[in-house]
């Protein structure tokens, strides 16, 4: 059985000890919950487009960043610093997703089937015989 969860991100302050604080995508649920959730999860994907950093001349000497977004979506299934995910299945690291992408066909195949999943003994997955 695959049981899938699609959940919103909101972006908070990491304080990593052996670096200056950054900020990061996590999962909009309560930090406790977030943290079992992930423990849990066999796979942790997230969707984002991809984003080109500009500069452009503002007049008058001035310099103008401004962050670029394309119509190119990836999901992402091994983490960074800036998102949270994973994957336990040997996903791609990297994956295109155009607007029409269909994940029946495309993602899983590369998920375990429900029927191997079936197939394993209770008490070896961890479960009571």
């Amino acid at each position: 059985m695959i049981i899938l969860l699609i959940a919103h991100s909101t972006i908070e302050t990491i304080n990593d000890p052996r670096a200056p604080s950054y900020t990061a995508y996590q999962l909009r649920v309560h930090k406790r919950a977030r943290g079992l959730l992930q423990d849990w999860a066999d796979a942790i994907g997230f969707l984002a487009t991809d984003i080109a950093v500009k500069n452009e001349d503002a007049g008058f000497g001035k310099k103008r960043v401004r962050a670029d977004g394309g119509a190119l979506r990836h999901l992402h299934f091994e983490g960074r610093p800036a998102f949270t995910a994973k994957n336990r299945y040997g996903l791609p690291a990297k994956m295109p997703v155009p607007i029409d992408f269909d994940f029946a066909s495309k993602l899983a195949p590369l998920l375990p089937s429900a029927a191997a999943a079936e197939a394993i003994p209770l008490h070896a997955a961890g479960g009571q015989p």
